[in-house]
């Protein structure tokens, strides 16, 4: 159940464009009619289901992740005298490339 749980999540969070894996879990579980506690799968997992899925049926999103990386490093080496650190699912190499468009989704 764990793994059908992840996996519907993944599915939410590549549909929505956003990384939000909490609001993914809790309404994949609202879906699937899932209420124990033992049966919900972490955060990596369902980090791990969303990159699979996003190899099989989105893998544009994944070279996202390379402009998003760039863009990064260029605003990092405006902040350099901060020492500036990338964090994040970015940092990991996820990314959803409606994120920003999404930001109302959780609610």
């Amino acid at each position: 159940m764990k793994q059908k749980i992840a996996e519907e999540a993944a599915r939410l969070l590549t549909e929505a464009g956003t990384v939000d894996y909490g609001w993914a879990r809790r309404k994949a579980t609202q879906r699937l009619g899932v209420s124990r506690e033992r049966e919900l799968p972490d955060m990596m997992m369902i980090e791990t289901a969303f990159r699979n899925y996003q190899k099989l049926f989105r893998p544009q999103d994944i070279s996202c992740v390379a402009v998003q990386h760039e863009a990064a490093a260029e605003m990092m080496s405006w902040l350099e005298p901060f020492s500036p650190h990338l964090a994040g699912p970015l940092a990991r190499g996820i990314s959803a490339p409606r994120a920003g468009e999404a930001a109302g989704v959780g609610e």
